[in-house]
């Protein structure tokens, strides 16, 4: 069954580009091709919640990649086939055309990370959200008739700087994650006008989820699990909870 991925050229890999995306062509179709810009005050937040790693201004990482505008390719694996290889982050099963193709890329702009491709379907799905705002399901079912034109934009991250309503944010995570409202979930709108805004869910991954909505703790104090999120404007607290934080009997969570 065909698959939605994404390859993205850093800056410092864009003297590449041309044959990456010649070699690209010959293996996947090619669904379409931004060239984005970050502003610059927001580049490392956004690679930190696009990474789902604490990267702050000038890490090794950014360094490494570049900061400039980057090109991002979205293809079409009409012909995945997925094997165990060796990530940074362990042993994983992994699209091998889209890994060993990235490993490819990563020769031949000196080693290291200066290529990016998502692995899976639910990094690609988390991926394509938050860099362009598009639904993996709605991508898949595209049929590719259109000529490929890249475009330029500049953007940050979706939801880089605050949210419309209480309905964009339930929509990235009713999208991308699994996760119960324990409170204040019968008339959400009117936290938006209380004095002091509260609303508290349950996830399965507290980390990810603080990615997604750029959620910024309202404390330093690590048992604390407050955040507030802006959404229209006003920060509304949000507290955290995960499976195993012994809030509830883990069972139950």
């Amino acid at each position: 069954m065909e698959e939605i991925h994404l390859f993205i050229i850093w800056s410092k890999a864009g003297f590449k580009k041309s044959e990456i995306l010649q070699d690209i062509s010959k293996i996947f179709e090619i669904v379409d091709i931004y060239n984005i810009t970050w502003s610059n005050h927001k580049f490392s937040e956004n690679l930190t919640r696009l990474y789902g790693e604490n990267l702050p201004k000038n890490s090794h990482k950014e360094k490494h990649c570049g900061n400039g505008a980057f090109a991002c390719i979205i293809v079409k694996d009409n012909c995945p086939v997925y094997e165990q290889r060796l990530t940074s982050k362990g042993k994983k099963f992994v699209n091998k055309n889209i890994f060993d193709s990235k490993q490819l890329y990563r020769e031949w702009t000196g080693g290291g990370h200066k290529v990016h491709a998502t692995d899976n379907i639910e990094e690609s799905k988390t991926q394509l959200l938050l860099l362009l705002n598009l639904e993996y399901d709605n991508l898949i079912k595209e049929k590719n008739k259109h000529k490929i034109k890249e475009q330029h934009i500049s953007r940050d991250l979706i939801g880089s700087d605050g949210w419309d309503s209480f309905k964009d944010v339930f929509k990235i995570l009713n999208l991308l994650t699994r996760y119960v409202i324990l409170r204040n979930f019968e008339n959400l709108e009117n936290e938006l006008t209380v004095l002091h805004p509260d609303v508290d869910l349950l996830v399965k991954n507290k980390q990810y989820v603080i990615d997604l909505l750029n959620a910024k703790p309202t404390t330093k104090k690590q048992h604390r699990v407050q955040y507030n999120v802006i959404i229209n404007d006003k920060k509304i607290n949000f507290d955290l909870r995960y499976i195993g934080d012994d809030y509830y009997c883990q069972n139950w969570e």
